[in-house]
């Protein structure tokens, strides 16, 4: 899952990069009040089937632990952080506004998200792949001229159908069960998701279906409010040093994520 985050660098610079020449409050402000705000995914039930994100605990658990890094960093205690609940429309602009320090909810470095806050250096990527009855496609070519499926409200809004790919009949559901079951029964050829979810959703009992290689990249990166560079460095150099050191693949391991290719 690791692999490529360095190279989203120059991605996340070119539509994320604070200005260098702005005063920056946000690392004071975090200092003065001795405690780190972070907006996560949402605890919620403990039931893999309650998300409409197979991978989310997983997932929760991997930037909880990063967050405690950039804690332990910045106060010198692991501890010093408080962990900001929201709903995900509501995510980004409480970073935006100053309401959460930053933000680590698998948020993609986009355009759009990147006209609202900053990015740090990628520490993930969402990897898209096709979940199928048989065989699993090696590009995403195979998949013109098919029945694709897609979960409307988690990676229909992050992933989207990619570019240039021209299927019979593009399907939205609201669920991963339900796109899953529909899969089953015949009605589309292939989903379209995240790896991670697929991973998940075929260890939790579901031996027969098939996951295709990465089949497109999309950066994760932590949110941080805009002009903040003195705070974006020092979670860029949280973040390059939990890479360096081999320790940003074992949190993700430890939490539960299969690897992204």
């Amino acid at each position: 899952m690791m692999r490529k985050v360095l190279g989203w660098t120059v991605f996340a610079v070119m539509f994320g990069g604070a200005t260098p020449a702005l005063a920056d409050v946000a690392l004071d402000r975090i200092k003065v009040r001795g405690r780190l705000v972070v907006v996560v995914k949402n605890e919620g039930e403990q039931r893999q089937a309650a998300h409409k994100d197979p991978a989310h605990f997983a997932k929760r658990n991997f930037e909880i632990a990063i967050a405690r890094e950039i804690a332990q960093e910045m106060l010198g205690s692991a501890d010093a952080l408080e962990l900001k609940l929201l709903r995900k429309r509501d995510r980004l602009p409480a970073v935006a506004s100053g309401e959460a320090d930053l933000g680590l909810s698998m948020f993609a470095v986009t355009p759009a998200s990147a006209a609202l806050v900053d990015f740090s250096k990628p520490y993930t990527e969402h990897n898209l792949a096709a979940m199928t009855v048989g065989e699993a496609p090696a590009t995403l070519d195979a998949l013109n001229g098919r029945r694709i499926g897609l979960v409307a409200r988690n990676d229909a809004g992050r992933l989207g159908p990619p570019a240039g790919l021209k299927v019979a009949e593009w399907r939205a559901f609201e669920r991963f069960e339900a796109a899953a079951a529909a899969l089953q029964a015949g009605e589309i050829d292939a989903l379209l998701s995240e790896r991670q979810n697929i991973l998940a959703f075929i260890a939790d009992g579901h031996a027969e279906l098939h996951c295709s290689p990465t089949l497109e990249r999309v950066p994760v990166a932590v949110a941080l409010p805009k002009a903040s560079p003195d705070l974006q460095a020092a979670v860029d150099g949280v973040i390059e040093r939990l890479e360096r050191d081999g320790k940003l693949a074992r949190l993700a391991a430890d939490s539960g994520l299969s690897a992204g290719d």
